[in-house]
């Protein structure tokens, strides 16, 4: 994982991360509105 497409592999990660945490922020506030 440590290589030059690291870079790539961190946006990426990040990319992930936040689609995931948006999705969740996302169902808590459907939730919550429920």
């Amino acid at each position: 994982m440590m290589r030059d497409a690291m870079g790539l592999d961190v946006a990426a990660a990040r990319a992930t991360l936040a689609r995931t945490i948006g999705a969740l922020l996302v169902d808590a506030i459907a939730a919550g509105l429920r």
